[in-house]
Protein backbone atom coordinates (compact mmCIF):
# COMPACT_ATOMS: atom_id res chain seq x y z
CA UNK A 1 0.00 0.00 0.00
CA UNK A 2 2.78 2.13 0.97
CA UNK A 3 4.53 1.81 -2.23
CA UNK A 4 1.29 2.75 -4.19
CA UNK A 5 0.99 5.97 -2.01
CA UNK A 6 4.53 6.80 -2.72
CA UNK A 7 4.43 6.61 -6.42
CA UNK A 8 1.65 9.41 -6.52
CA UNK A 9 4.46 11.73 -5.26
CA UNK A 10 7.72 10.49 -6.11
CA UNK A 11 9.04 10.95 -9.76
CA UNK A 12 9.60 7.86 -11.83
CA UNK A 13 12.01 9.13 -14.91
CA UNK A 14 11.04 5.91 -16.15
CA UNK A 15 7.40 7.21 -16.77
CA UNK A 16 8.64 11.13 -17.94
CA UNK A 17 10.86 10.13 -20.67
CA UNK A 18 11.32 13.28 -22.91
CA UNK A 19 13.63 11.88 -25.33
CA UNK A 20 11.66 9.79 -27.66
CA UNK A 21 12.59 8.87 -31.22
CA UNK A 22 11.51 7.56 -34.44
CA UNK A 23 11.90 4.08 -33.06
CA UNK A 24 9.73 4.51 -30.26
CA UNK A 25 6.48 5.91 -32.29
CA UNK A 26 3.12 4.33 -31.42
CA UNK A 27 -0.50 5.09 -32.37
CA UNK A 28 -1.48 8.65 -30.68
CA UNK A 29 2.00 9.97 -30.92
CA UNK A 30 2.63 13.56 -32.40
CA UNK A 31 5.60 14.87 -34.22
CA UNK A 32 6.79 17.26 -36.23
CA UNK A 33 8.00 17.36 -40.11
CA UNK A 34 8.18 19.60 -42.50
CA UNK A 35 6.69 22.33 -40.08
CA UNK A 36 3.21 20.56 -39.75
CA UNK A 37 2.47 18.23 -36.57
CA UNK A 38 1.24 14.54 -37.51
CA UNK A 39 -0.16 11.99 -35.38
CA UNK A 40 0.26 8.83 -35.62
CA UNK A 41 -3.29 7.22 -35.83
CA UNK A 42 -2.28 3.52 -37.32
CA UNK A 43 0.60 0.95 -36.74
CA UNK A 44 1.82 -1.60 -38.84
CA UNK A 45 5.11 -4.34 -38.63
CA UNK A 46 6.53 -6.02 -41.69
CA UNK A 47 8.72 -9.47 -41.23
CA UNK A 48 11.38 -9.99 -43.70
CA UNK A 49 12.77 -13.26 -42.18
CA UNK A 50 15.66 -13.77 -40.34
CA UNK A 51 14.89 -11.65 -37.25
CA UNK A 52 14.95 -8.75 -39.82
CA UNK A 53 11.52 -6.39 -38.62
CA UNK A 54 10.31 -2.93 -40.15
CA UNK A 55 6.89 -0.81 -39.10
CA UNK A 56 5.35 1.54 -40.90
CA UNK A 57 3.10 4.40 -39.23
CA UNK A 58 -0.54 6.08 -40.87
CA UNK A 59 -0.06 9.83 -39.88
CA UNK A 60 -2.01 12.59 -40.55
CA UNK A 61 -1.87 16.23 -40.09
CA UNK A 62 -5.49 17.31 -40.69
CA UNK A 63 -5.50 17.63 -44.40
CA UNK A 64 -3.41 14.82 -45.49
CA UNK A 65 -2.24 10.98 -45.15
CA UNK A 66 1.12 9.32 -45.59
CA UNK A 67 2.87 6.56 -44.13
CA UNK A 68 6.25 6.97 -42.33
CA UNK A 69 8.15 3.38 -42.75
CA UNK A 70 11.03 3.23 -40.37
CA UNK A 71 13.72 0.31 -40.94
CA UNK A 72 16.36 -0.07 -38.13
CA UNK A 73 18.24 -2.61 -39.42
CA UNK A 74 21.83 -2.39 -40.21
CA UNK A 75 21.40 1.37 -40.25
CA UNK A 76 18.39 3.66 -39.88
CA UNK A 77 16.19 4.09 -43.18
CA UNK A 78 12.77 6.29 -43.14
CA UNK A 79 10.63 6.41 -46.09
CA UNK A 80 7.82 9.19 -46.03
CA UNK A 81 5.44 7.65 -49.02
CA UNK A 82 1.97 8.16 -50.09
CA UNK A 83 -0.31 5.80 -51.77
CA UNK A 84 -0.24 6.42 -55.77
CA UNK A 85 -2.87 4.59 -58.66
CA UNK A 86 -1.40 1.75 -60.33
CA UNK A 87 -2.05 3.63 -63.50
CA UNK A 88 0.75 5.83 -62.61
CA UNK A 89 3.10 2.80 -64.14
CA UNK A 90 2.30 4.25 -67.60
CA UNK A 91 3.56 1.58 -69.88
CA UNK A 92 5.15 -0.62 -67.17
CA UNK A 93 1.37 -1.34 -65.60
CA UNK A 94 0.79 -4.12 -68.04
CA UNK A 95 4.43 -5.98 -67.79
CA UNK A 96 4.17 -5.48 -63.61
CA UNK A 97 0.54 -6.02 -63.16
CA UNK A 98 -0.88 -8.21 -66.20
CA UNK A 99 2.00 -10.20 -67.46
CA UNK A 100 3.40 -10.28 -63.68
CA UNK A 101 7.36 -9.84 -65.07
CA UNK A 102 9.80 -8.38 -63.20
CA UNK A 103 10.70 -5.14 -64.44
CA UNK A 104 14.21 -3.55 -63.44
CA UNK A 105 14.04 -0.27 -64.32
CA UNK A 106 11.10 2.07 -64.75
CA UNK A 107 9.90 5.87 -65.51
CA UNK A 108 7.81 7.10 -63.23
CA UNK A 109 6.69 10.53 -63.46
CA UNK A 110 9.14 11.65 -65.69
CA UNK A 111 12.12 10.20 -63.68
CA UNK A 112 14.15 6.87 -63.88
CA UNK A 113 13.93 4.19 -60.96
CA UNK A 114 15.95 0.85 -60.61
CA UNK A 115 15.25 -2.28 -58.60
CA UNK A 116 16.94 -2.30 -55.12
CA UNK A 117 15.18 -5.43 -53.82
CA UNK A 118 12.24 -7.62 -54.12
CA UNK A 119 11.70 -9.18 -51.07
CA UNK A 120 8.71 -11.80 -49.84
CA UNK A 121 7.71 -11.10 -46.38
CA UNK A 122 4.64 -10.74 -43.92
CA UNK A 123 2.64 -7.66 -42.79
CA UNK A 124 0.58 -7.12 -39.17
CA UNK A 125 -2.01 -4.37 -38.14
CA UNK A 126 -0.31 -3.69 -34.61
CA UNK A 127 -1.86 -4.94 -32.00
CA UNK A 128 -3.77 -7.65 -34.06
CA UNK A 129 -1.50 -11.20 -34.80
CA UNK A 130 -3.11 -12.22 -38.22
CA UNK A 131 -0.18 -11.63 -40.43
CA UNK A 132 -0.63 -11.59 -44.38
CA UNK A 133 2.20 -12.49 -46.61
CA UNK A 134 3.27 -9.82 -49.29
CA UNK A 135 6.16 -9.75 -52.03
CA UNK A 136 7.54 -6.25 -51.75
CA UNK A 137 9.66 -4.47 -54.51
CA UNK A 138 11.81 -0.84 -53.80
CA UNK A 139 13.16 0.83 -56.86
CA UNK A 140 15.15 3.65 -55.93
CA UNK A 141 15.93 6.98 -58.80
CA UNK A 142 19.45 7.70 -59.34
CA UNK A 143 20.54 9.98 -56.23
CA UNK A 144 18.76 7.47 -53.92
CA UNK A 145 16.85 10.15 -52.22
CA UNK A 146 13.29 8.83 -54.02
CA UNK A 147 11.64 5.64 -53.46
CA UNK A 148 8.84 3.28 -55.14
CA UNK A 149 7.27 0.63 -53.40
CA UNK A 150 5.25 -2.07 -55.23
CA UNK A 151 3.66 -4.60 -52.64
CA UNK A 152 2.20 -7.76 -54.31
CA UNK A 153 -0.91 -9.29 -52.21
CA UNK A 154 -1.75 -13.01 -53.01
CA UNK A 155 -1.73 -13.28 -56.64
CA UNK A 156 -3.87 -10.03 -57.97
CA UNK A 157 -4.09 -7.24 -55.66
CA UNK A 158 -1.00 -4.80 -56.16
CA UNK A 159 -0.54 -1.55 -54.46
CA UNK A 160 1.80 1.42 -55.24
CA UNK A 161 3.76 3.74 -53.22
CA UNK A 162 5.50 6.83 -54.08
CA UNK A 163 8.24 8.97 -51.76
CA UNK A 164 11.02 10.60 -50.26
CA UNK A 165 13.53 9.34 -47.85
CA UNK A 166 14.06 11.20 -44.66
CA UNK A 167 17.33 12.32 -41.81
CA UNK A 168 16.09 11.00 -38.83
CA UNK A 169 16.81 14.84 -37.46
CA UNK A 170 13.52 15.60 -40.45
CA UNK A 171 11.44 14.25 -37.88
CA UNK A 172 11.23 16.35 -34.09
CA UNK A 173 9.31 17.00 -31.31
CA UNK A 174 8.04 13.42 -31.04
CA UNK A 175 5.88 13.23 -27.90
CA UNK A 176 3.49 10.51 -26.91
CA UNK A 177 -0.10 10.54 -26.70
CA UNK A 178 -1.56 12.62 -23.98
Amino acid sequence: MFQAFKKLFVSDKENHKTDYEITDLEVGFVFDYNLESWTVSASYEYDWGEEDFSREYKITNGKSTMFLHVDDGDKLEIILNTKCKLRDLGQYYDQIITAKQEVNQLEFKGESYWMEERSPGYYNEIPSDEWTELISTTYYNELGDKVLTLEQWGEDEFELSSGILLKPFEISNILPAA
